[in-house]
């Protein structure tokens, strides 16, 4: 299906015009295109949020339209009178709002962020927020406590409006819900579906190439889908359904671990801020926290700089080196590595290992590690990361001698749905890889950490997984440094570099 083709369906199925047939052809083309996904999602959401902001600014017609023609022009005369009003209405919100303090009105929701979260929006010192208003999480998660005995915990990326008291938008995001007696008759809104509550605890996914999916837990709701076919249907306890591009439900396996349900204390996963009394100590909600031991390779006390955020860790030779006892994260699984450097330019060495854990050598080789690499062609230092049996990606983007840069590596495992195994990000940004200074796998087979065995070394940082005399030390500064064992987003990358 081309461009052109696929525009035509979408449009046709946001419009409810499509016959079964192109139907089956659309559904077909979503299942097998990546591409195809995302266009398909941002052209409902904006349906949605068209619809959504007629519904709010524009008086509704008492008149029914049926042409497609005349449907396509009365769409694009709506938006022009959402336009034109646009400034009227933030000026008259304004008002409301000056109006509002002077009463002394008080905002009936408290918005609580778990520590590290990266968000914006309206919340006030006292954690209140008014209805009306909306927040985004880059990165973190968020407990949202509403009138009626209503709770939400948000895990980000996610995008979250609250209209008014029963009701609450969730244009992007995983969220869990527990809605007692008192809200009955809550509403959950994303722009595929609507979920109706009946006083119950649920979750519901709405992500980007994914279609959204509802999780009853305790009670039941209904679901209703908001575009083409729209079919509404109830949802038992322990039951779980996705919606279809043709707005059908479609029955899926309930999965309560895909949802936070209270606010976690610390991120998930391994953090190293190089601050505090114990500047190696390792934090975060991960199990290897509380046990792990870590140490310089020579025994002393961390040298430390003046990092991004409080302290940074100053590897200037071997013994500089952070090394603990944690194994890692083994075999093919999902993982994030990011960190801020500062390299100081002064290393010679085509290598330069920043994290790394595994197995360098032996029979079943097997390392993960992120470094400097000097590129043979342009001679610039660019970022690499080498994952399993000889197999590693190189970005493109020169790394700066002497300047604090965040950078990022996501493994999303080898059953990942779109092929993209391995994304590099510098300072928030993707990069390209270099196909002349890159050796991708041949197949899955390859892909793989060794943490067991003899030569398996552990987590170390200012150093790669090698023989005692072939270490390739970073020389530089490092701090932040995070290691998840999930495949964060592009935009949870950005947030965990802007936190």
């Amino acid at each position: 299906m081309n461009r052109r083709e696929l525009e035509q369906y979408t449009q046709g199925m946001a419009d409810g015009i499509l016959s079964a047939e192109e139907i089956r052809l659309l559904e077909s083309e979503l299942r097998t295109n990546a591409s195809s996904r995302d266009f398909y999602r941002r052209s409902m959401r904006a349906e949605f949020l068209l619809g959504e902001a007629v519904q709010r600014r524009a008086q509704p017609s008492s008149h029914k339209i049926t042409d497609y023609g005349m449907k396509r022009r009365k769409r694009k005369t709506l938006m022009r009178a959402v336009l034109a009003t646009a400034a009227l209405l933030a000026f008259s919100a304004m008002i409301l709002q000056w109006i509002s303090l002077r009463e002394g009105a008080t905002p009936d929701i408290r918005v609580t962020f778990s520590p590290g979260t990266s968000w914006s929006g309206p919340v006030d010192k006292d954690g209140t927020m008014n209805f009306g208003e909306s927040v985004k999480i880059e990165f973190g998660v968020a407990q949202f406590d509403l009138p009626g005995d209503v709770r939400a915990v948000i895990e980000g990326p996610a995008e979250v409006r609250l209209p008014s008291a029963g009701l609450l938008e969730l244009r992007e995001g995983s969220g869990w819900f527990r809605v007692g007696k008192a809200g009955q008759g809550f509403r959950v809104r994303t722009p595929s579906v609507e979920v109706l509550d009946y006083g119950t605890e649920f979750g519901l996914l709405t992500r980007p190439n994914e279609y959204d999916s509802v999780h009853v837990f305790e009670g039941s709701v209904n679901c209703g889908a908001l575009f083409a076919m729209k079919e509404k249907q109830d949802l038992m306890e322990g039951q779980a359904l996705g919606v279809s591009p043709a707005g059908r439900w479609i029955e899926q396996e309930l999965d309560e671990e895909r949802f936070l349900k209270s606010l976690p204390p610390q991120l998930p996963g391994i953090h190293f801020s190089f601050d505090g009394e114990d500047p190696l100590k390792a934090e975060g909600a991960y199990p290897a926290v509380e046990e792990m031991k870590v140490q310089t390779r020579g025994g002393s006390s961390p040298k430390l700089v003046v990092g991004v955020k409080g302290k940074a860790l100053s590897v200037r030779n071997v013994a500089d080196v952070a090394k603990t006892d944690w194994q890692g994260i083994g075999g093919a699984a999902p993982r994030t590595i990011a960190c801020w450097i500062r390299p100081d330019g002064g290393n010679d060495s085509r290598f330069s290992a920043i994290v790394s854990w595994g197995d360098p050598n032996g029979s079943r080789p097997g390392r993960c590690q992120i470094m400097m690499a000097k590129s043979q062609k342009s001679g610039d230092a660019v970022l690499r990361f080498a994952l399993g049996a000889y197999v590693n990606f190189s970005g493109r983007t020169p790394i700066v001698p002497g300047e604090w840069q965040h950078i990022a590596v996501v493994f999303r495992g080898t059953g990942n749905i779109d092929g993209e195994m391995v994304e590099l990000y510098v300072n928030g940004n993707r990069e390209k890889m270099d196909p002349e200074f890159s050796n991708p796998p041949k197949n899955d087979g390859v892909i793989r950490t060794v943490i067991t065995g003899t030569n398996a070394q552990p987590l170390q940082i200012g150093c790669g997984p090698y023989s005692k005399g072939r270490l390739a030390p970073f020389y530089g500064d490092i701090d932040e440094v995070w290691i998840m064992p999930r495949a964060l987003s592009a935009r949870e990358v950005q947030g965990l570099m802007n936190r």
